[in-house]
């Protein structure tokens, strides 16, 4: 058994021994699965409510990394959202408290750069407030701390003075950061979003135990998207209770790009018959007929899209709607590792540098005007579906096809050269 209690002594020799297979079950806490790969774990049982979604899915992702067949097993009752509501519960700092800790640390704190405005801060500062030289002191102070980082009043980084785990440098940014009015708002603003981040959490652990239709992987995703920061989550199910009951086969999810490239991609097509398509040119547009819509129009473009995807295509732009229509066909591809948008990738990430297909449907969405003005200058190809009437959104009289600085051609066309 292992908990937060256990020595490192105790904890390294129960680790050795589990990874040996000389211990077939283990009982600890949450702590426990910090840092552990074993990748022939077979169940993992949950004794009561972890605390949050997130805990869960970080739980049961502890079984099956050998890609073998796993059980995860929820044992609950109704008088575990008491302990939920305890260990879960994030702590908040009043903002009147908040500014009298901080103006406390901030007098204490030692100046490391004045240009920077670079500061040490001891976190045994304010001992005199309420709780003495201790853990919760400290506790409370780097809360504070991280308070202000979150609304960009601070930022923590390294210097060689901070010797202690006591000390924390940090390089300040706002200059209102000691005026009761910015505590008072925008920290205010920040603990009421937390909570809101809080009561969400809750709801989700709701939403995950309710006996309905509801795919689990629907609940995770909802736990890690954010809108904010626009991240994005793949939904993928191995068969989870509510898909065995709705006799939902497993889906491995379609794959979203991630951003922060680590190196530069070529911006070429790469491949012959994709570059015949262009035509030396930076785009391609393949008019369809217009009065195809929905299932009529998932069904004409398939074909094209697999087309483009064995041809070394990797990025898919389409509406939510149009996308489970074509998605499966387009990854049947040999070697097929694709990414779908709903909306260009912006010239930033790592996949812009890399050939690109546009599918446009009515009503034309949002960013269309924009992404007409700055093909011709985009990193990477682009090959846009669109129909055949199409008209130019900054000359509302002239048709896209009239005015394409690139290779053009209907559907049949296309059919007829890359295809029959």
């Amino acid at each position: 058994m292992m908990t937060g209690d256990t020595s490192p002594d105790e904890r390294r020799v129960l680790l050795d021994r589990w990874a040996a297979d000389k211990i077939d079950l283990m009982v600890a806490t949450s702590a426990f699965g910090l840092g552990i790969d074993k990748s022939d774990v077979r169940t993992v049982i949950h004794a009561q409510l972890p605390e949050t979604v997130d805990r869960f899915y970080q739980d049961v992702g502890r079984a099956g990394r050998d890609g073998c067949a796993s059980i995860s097993l929820l044992v609950n009752t109704r008088y575990d959202w008491r302990a939920v509501g305890g260990i879960g519960r994030p702590k908040f700092i009043s903002a009147a408290f908040g500014l009298q800790r901080w103006r406390r640390m901030h007098d204490a704190s030692e100046v490391l750069d004045p240009a920077s405005n670079q500061r040490l801060i001891d976190l045994n500062t304010g001992r005199e407030l309420d709780m003495g030289a201790s853990d919760y002191n400290r506790a409370w102070n780097l809360r504070t701390l991280q308070l202000l980082q979150r609304v960009g009043a601070l930022e923590f980084v390294h210097s060689a003075r901070a010797v202690t785990a006591c000390q924390v440098a940090v390089r300040l940014e706002a200059y209102r950061h000691l005026d009761e009015d910015f505590w008072n708002t925008t920290i205010e603003q920040l603990r009421g979003e937390l909570r809101g981040d809080y009561a969400h959490s809750g709801e989700l652990l709701r939403r995950m135990l309710r006996d309905n239709d509801e795919c689990l992987a629907n609940v995770f995703a909802s736990c890690y998207r954010s809108e904010t920061f626009d991240i994005t989550a793949v939904q993928a199910c191995g068969g989870c209770p509510a898909c065995r009951r709705a006799g939902r086969v497993p889906d491995c999810g379609r794959i979203i790009a991630r951003r922060n490239p680590s190196g530069p991609v070529s911006p070429s097509a790469g491949d012959v018959e994709l570059e015949r398509l262009l035509g030396g040119r930076r785009s391609a547009f393949i008019f369809y007929p217009p009065d195809f819509f929905h299932d009529a129009l998932g069904g004409i473009l398939a074909e094209p899209l697999w087309w483009l995807a064995t041809h070394g295509v990797k990025n898919f732009v389409a509406p939510p709607w149009l996308t489970p229509l074509l998605w499966r066909t387009a990854a049947q591809a040999p070697h097929a590792t694709l990414f779908w948008h709903e909306k260009p990738p912006r010239n930033l990430d790592v996949v812009a540098a890399q050939a690109t297909a546009v599918l446009l449907t009515r009503p034309e969405p949002s960013w269309w005007p924009e992404f007409w003005a700055k093909i011709a200058t985009r990193p990477g190809p682009s090959i846009v579906f669109a129909p055949a009437d199409l008209r130019c959104p900054d000359v509302r009289t002239r048709m896209v096809r009239d005015l394409v600085d690139g290779s053009t051609m209907d559907l049949a066309q296309w059919e007829n050269r890359f295809v029959a």
